[in-house]
């Protein structure tokens, strides 16, 4: 299981013994540590495990107990307390499973976790030291350091899952000293202390391990371990009973709920103690989140201080609990424990709207969850009374280890993949792993720079000329491409990129996470030609509420026109800019046809310039 990596590698096996002058064989290196530590028969003897200890992310303010069972080869449950989190996971031998901190049953069946538990379940029966193995290969990667011992590497990777794992195993002791686990998230390093002897094996008590790119550091101490204890069958099955904590005031759905669609973000007025604010529904969000402030406003106390991912870059993450939230008094939640993000300078500053929260997994996992995009609707249902009989495409889409749907999607014809679902991306954007994978990071485009949670990154916006999703086929889309290499959730490697609302805009969607199913309309927008800027800059508000440039991409018209990253805009066409309904309006004005013309006086150094800007078609 992937929620606290490191717990799992604490009955690792790891050895002692002589080390060999010029040994090579990254098989023999494995086999001498297996031997030393007391040989596969002692190993496996320990059919069954227990074991309990504390774990602590360094710095956060969070710790707490963990305890974990485990029967061979993968049946396995484990339990940790982190403060306000407290998080159980599991394998049956039929289905991994997670209960989240508001007790949310997750049934994992993703092909990515099954390709891991199945390498992971393999490398407990040591199918890795296997030569003729199919499923593994094993290489040594010479010789390094580790914990100040001179060690050999070895690499073992595998045909089931994108994992890599790199040990550090001591020359001269043959103990594990460190590990380092690759996957397309992203890289644990752990190394490995205080060795102790249990019942013929010997066995690391003590692990530090560092989280990239998120930089966060866990001190893991095992205070207990059993061997061959007695463990009921059921400890490995997930509940037979999921939450319920979402209610509704008339029956069991909420239909019709108006929403307000700017930006291509969806804003939905949720209540809490009493205080009606916009809160973001975003699909891409694994916990549901308030906003910094308006949890000071509210009174709710936060705990802890951890580094997540935001769009292209890392974010500030603290924990609270929530009271009971509603949804234009038809949606009731119960109270929740979820995170707590600065969102204010991304909303208020750049968009001038007020933000409290945004409503993730936690509320989406909930219900069924209708968004009608052309009218502006929202409508919910209680998942157990939801029959689809409309004329949609359904597709049957096992929950990622994100909490979302990856749908496949085809772009020219060509670029095969499956990308994530992301009702809180206002548009599409290609991870980077696989834009270098397939040759894009050189595609002609129009430079600009993308927003999320984490902050800006720059991108280049690409027409393409088809986009196949859901049987349906748009045309003439546009998807960004990293234009350098991030490090929040488009850096992963396990999709090929996000979807957003520019697409979804097009549809009715149907997000059924009981039912693990995605369902699309075609909407009556699918035909519409959507206005797209044609001028080549963008504006937002700075720190003094005014609007201001804060990008002029190279080659377009606001290049050509001289305006410069700070100016501030003062009038159009002779209309104070104080007179537009705030920066959306604004923006919508470059919105307009190519060849429309606009006599621009801007504010620079504290000067009146005149600029005359005339829009043209940036992707013909």
């Amino acid at each position: 299981m992937r929620i606290v990596a490191a717990v799992a590698a604490l009955t690792a096996v790891v050895a002692a013994g002589a080390a060999q002058a010029g040994l090579t064989d990254p098989y023999a290196i494995l086999e001498r540590s297996v031997a030393a530590s007391g040989g596969l028969d002692n190993i496996r003897s320990h059919e069954t495990s227990y074991a309990e200890g504390t774990i602590e992310i360094v710095g956060s303010g969070l710790a707490g107990p963990f305890r974990q069972w485990q029967r061979r080869p993968e049946l396995q449950r484990l339990e940790v307390e982190l403060g306000p989190l407290a998080i159980t996971q599991g394998n049956n031998g039929e289905v991994a499973w997670t209960v989240d901190q508001n007790g949310k049953v997750q049934i994992h069946r993703d092909e990515l976790t099954v390709g891991q538990e199945k390498a992971d379940s393999l490398m407990a029966e040591f199918a890795h030291l296997d030569r003729g193995s199919a499923v593994f290969a094993v290489t040594y990667d010479g010789l390094d350091t580790a914990a100040g011992a001179a060690c050999y590497v070895v690499t073992i990777t595998n045909t089931l899952s994108l994992d890599t794992t790199r040990l550090y195993i001591d020359t001269a002791s043959f103990r594990q000293r460190k590990s380092a686990a690759l996957t397309a998230s992203g890289q644990t390093i752990t190394v490995y202390d205080d060795f102790r002897t249990v019942a013929g094996v010997e066995m690391p008590f003590s692990q530090r391990q560092v989280t990239l790119p998120v930089n966060m550091v866990q001190n893991i101490v095992m205070t207990k371990y059993e061997a061959n204890v007695p463990i009921e069958p059921a400890m490995f099955n997930p509940p037979s009973e999921d939450v319920s904590d979402v209610r509704f005031a008339d029956g069991d759905r909420a239909e019709d709920i108006p929403f307000r669609f700017i930006e291509n973000h969806i804003y939905v007025p949720v209540t809490v103690k009493g205080k009606e604010r916009l809160w973001i529904l975003d699909s891409g969000a694994e916990m549901t989140v308030v906003e910094k402030r308006f949890a000071e406003e509210i009174g709710l106390e936060t705990q802890g201080n951890i580094t997540g991912k935001g769009a292209g870059n890392l974010v500030d993450v603290t924990f609270t609990t929530v009271p009971m939230l509603s949804i234009d008094d038809r949606v009731l939640v119960d109270e929740q424990k979820v995170a707590v993000i600065d969102l204010y300078w991304f909303f208020q500053e750049a968009l001038g709207l007020e933000i409290a929260g945004i409503l993730g997994y936690d509320f989406l996992s909930r219900v069924v969850t209708r968004v009608d995009y052309a009218g502006e609707r929202l409508s919910f249902y209680e998942p157990g009374n939801f029959a689809y009989a409309g004329p949609g495409v359904v597709l049957d889409l096992p929950i990622s280890q994100r909490k979302s749907f990856e749908p496949e999607v085809i772009v020219d014809g060509v670029l095969r993949g499956n990308w994530y679902l992301d009702l809180g991306a206002g548009g599409l954007s290609f991870g980077y792993p696989y834009a270098r994978a397939n040759g894009l990071l050189d595609r002609p485009g129009v430079d600009h720079l993308a927003y999320g949670a984490g902050g800006s990154f720059p991108v280049r916006a690409v027409r393409f000329d088809s986009l196949a999703f859901a049987g349906f086929t748009v045309r003439d889309e546009i998807i960004d491409i990293p234009a350098a290499e991030v490090t929040g959730a488009f850096a992963e490697g396990t999709v090929a990129g996000n979807l957003g609302n520019s697409l979804f805009r097009r549809f009715v969607l149907f997000l059924d996470y009981s039912r693990e199913q995605l369902i699309v309309e075609k909407g009556v927008d699918f035909d519409r030609a959507f206005p797209r800027d044609n001028s080549g800059m963008q504006v937002r508000y700075n720190r003094d509420q005014r609007i201001s440039v804060s990008f002029v991409a190279p080659g377009t018209p606001a290049a050509t026109s001289g305006l410069q990253v700070g100016d501030l805009l003062r009038s159009a066409n002779g209309i104070d800019i104080s007179n537009l309904d705030g920066v959306v309006a604004v923006r919508r004005l470059f919105q307009a046809g190519p060849g429309t013309a606009y006599d621009l006086v801007v504010e620079r150094d504290g000067r009146p310039i005149q600029v005359r800007l005339t829009l043209r078609d940036l992707y013909q």
